[in-house]
C-alpha cells in the first residue's frame, strides 16, 4: 500500500492557494474518480483515506510547518516513511511542472522540514509541484490556483 501525503495549510482561507498544490491536486484526482472524502482512520494531526486497492491519502489537518506529526502519527500506525509520497508545491518549478523525486534535501521547503525531522530520515518520495516564480511574492496569500 502506498500513501500520498498532500502537504498544505487547513481552512477555507488557504484552500484554494498555490502553497496547497499537494492537496488541490489530491482533491481533482479524487473528483475526477467520483471519490467522496471519507476517512478511514483519524490521527490527532490528521485522517487516512482510501483511495484504491494500494492507494491511499494521509492528509495531515496541521498547518504545512507541523505535517510531519501527521507522518510520525501513521508511521508508529504502520504507514510506514519508505511507503509514502509527499505532494507539495514548490515555487522554483514553473506552474504545472512536476518532478519526482526518491530523496534528498528539504530545499528550504518547511513542510519537508517537519516530516523528516519527525521521522527521522530524508529518504522519503516526493513530488514537487511547480507553481511558478513570483518576485516578491507571499506563496500563502497568493492569487488563487485554478487546478483544472
Amino acid at each position: 500500500m502506498w500513501t500520498l501525503v498532500p502537504l498544505g495549510n487547513p481552512g477555507t482561507e488557504y484552500a484554494a492557494t498555490r502553497h496547497n498544490m499537494g492537496r488541490l491536486l489530491l482533491q481533482r484526482w479524487m473528483e475526477d474518480r467520483g471519490l467522496a472524502p471519507k476517512a478511514a482512520k483519524r490521527f490527532p494531526s490528521g485522517s487516512l483515506y482510501p483511495l484504491t486497492d494500494r492507494l491511499q491519502a494521509l492528509v495531515p489537518s496541521t498547518y504545512m510547518n507541523l505535517s510531519g506529526e501527521a507522518c510520525a502519527q501513521a508511521d508508529g500506525a504502520g504507514i510506514y516513511a519508505r511507503r509514502m509520497v509527499l505532494l507539495y508545491d514548490d515555487k522554483d518549478l514553473p506552474l504545472g511542472l512536476g518532478r519526482f523525486r526518491l530523496d534528498g534535501s528539504d530545499g528550504g521547503h518547511n513542510g519537508l522540514k517537519s516530516v523528516f525531522h519527525h521521522l527521522g530520515t530524508e529518504k522519503i518520495a516526493r513530488l514537487r509541484l511547480g507553481i511558478g516564480p513570483r518576485p516578491g511574492w507571499d506563496r500563502i496569500a497568493w492569487a488563487p490556483a485554478r487546478v483544472r
